[in-house]
């Protein structure tokens, strides 16, 4: 498949080869119950090692907001995520519970976006599962053991199920050095963000 093709077709490829025959783009996406065996263990095994990400959110003035979450997934791809009852995220998704998660990895330029709904959990035994994956995620991420809503004033802990409408893992890295990639500088080049 040449570039040019790509914009056409970038719904249904997941490698896009450039005249020069190298890859440019991998893009994946599809709701979850469409997904490759292969496709869905990549998405899982990408949020398991990657589990910081942006939530947003909208305000009711209809104003974008952004926070960065610790995010948990098992093996079916169900995420989760911890807040409090008087954050502005909360106050946000308990009006309007459509939301957008990102988690960006730098080393391959890898871009996972997931867009649905967060369905407040009112299991408690859920709920609690839903808080040791945030642990479970600071711990891995870092030094620190409290995860920062663990370190605000905020009201009650609430857990979140993430209900997935279109999720898309996008590799823009070429796995190469600078000088290739300065091979490349006069390639025909995308006029926008293919997500």
């Amino acid at each position: 498949m040449m570039y040019q093709d790509w914009q056409v077709r970038k719904r249904i490829c997941k490698i896009c080869i450039g005249p020069s025959q190298r890859v440019y783009y991998k893009y994946m996406p599809t709701t979850p119950n469409t997904l490759t065996a292969e496709d869905r263990t990549k998405i899982i095994r990408f949020l398991k090692t990657h589990p910081v990400a942006v939530l947003a959110t909208t305000s009711e003035q209809g104003k974008p907001h952004a926070s960065i979450i610790y995010v948990n997934v098992d093996d079916h791809l169900t995420i989760t995520f911890t807040t409090k009852r008087e954050t502005t995220k909360y106050k946000n998704i308990a009006r309007d519970s459509n939301i957008m998660l990102v988690v960006y990895e730098a080393q391959n330029q890898s871009i996972l976006q997931v867009q649905g709904k967060a369905v407040e959990v009112t299991d408690p035994a859920e709920q609690r599962a839903i808080y040791q994956g945030t642990l479970h995620a600071t711990k891995q991420t870092g030094d620190d053991e409290v995860p920062p809503i663990a370190k605000i004033s905020a009201g009650s802990y609430v857990g979140f199920r993430v209900e997935i409408e279109d999720i898309q893992l996008t590799t823009y890295g070429w796995h190469s050095s600078f000088a290739k990639a300065i091979r490349h500088t006069n390639d025909p080049h995308s006029t926008g963000d293919p997500a």
